[in-house]
């Protein structure tokens, strides 16, 4: 229960950061690729 809560909370954040990049750099390489590493992350943590 609460490592669903804790990674809730960790999505949530990521959108909020996601949302202000964009505001920054609305550039969708950029999109892409904070997407690419965001998803990588945590498969790179559990290897």
């Amino acid at each position: 229960m609460n490592g669903i809560l804790k990674n809730r909370m960790k999505i949530r954040f990521t959108n909020r950061l996601a949302a202000m990049v964009n505001k920054v750099m609305p550039d969708y390489r950029w999109r892409i690729a904070a997407r690419v590493s965001l998803t990588a992350a945590p498969l790179i943590k559990y290897l």
